[in-house]
């Protein structure tokens, strides 16, 4: 862990690795930019012992959703790089870690694993989507996460009405549950014996 925190804080030493072969472990480093309206992430590849960088991730939000808490962006950062390298996490025999900054989110994801739910329900529908992949989430100190932070601060804008990145990330909004309406049970409970008894009686 301490060699990723180095080359996340000096990432001129680090090195370009192609695509990740199976034996590879796989650290997702991940931000969100709330008044940017961006997301960023970036994939570094322990390979053969050494930390090589392999690859960018960055998307634009919507304005409407500048009103989001910080930790819901952080949250839909996480889920949408654990969705877009989805197919290393898959091939890789390791399992995936993620760093995030945000505390909220980590806090989040322990509960989750315990039963328990978020105050938030974005958090914890994005989180949930998170633990179908199987990966642990960290966190990091956010003066160690540059890649990223300059990534979710600088995300270009996309113009292509097809584009995969950006219609997970618009279709992820509608996929929280806010309410649930819960009747008693009385309202359908069935009858018991005795009480069908005297409705057949009276029928009679």
């Amino acid at each position: 862990m301490s060699e990723i925190h180095r080359s996340i804080r000096c990432p001129q030493l680090t090195q370009v690795h192609g695509p990740p072969a199976c034996p590879d472990q796989l650290w997702i480093v991940t931000d969100g930019s709330v008044t940017q309206l961006g997301l960023g992430a970036t994939l570094y590849v322990t390979h053969q012992d050494r930390l090589l960088l392999g690859g960018f991730y960055s998307s634009k939000l919507r304005k409407h959703q500048v009103t989001w808490l910080l930790c819901e962006v952080e949250a839909l950062s996480i889920t949408a790089a654990v969705k877009h390298f989805s197919p290393c996490i898959i091939q890789s025999k390791h399992r995936a870690c993620v760093l995030t900054d945000s505390q909220p989110c980590v806090q989040a994801l322990h509960k989750l694993c315990r039963g328990e739910f978020s105050a938030s329900p974005r958090v914890t529908s994005f989180l949930t989507m998170v633990s179908r992949y199987q990966v642990s989430l960290q966190h990091l100190a956010g003066t160690a996460n540059l890649p990223s932070d300059f990534a979710s601060c600088n995300a270009p804008d996309c113009n292509e009405t097809n584009c995969q990145i950006c219609s997970f990330v618009h279709e992820s909004v509608f996929s929280c549950t806010w309410h649930l309406h819960l009747r008693s049970p009385r309202q359908h409970q069935v009858p018991t014996l005795h009480q069908q008894t005297c409705m057949v009686q009276c029928s009679k």
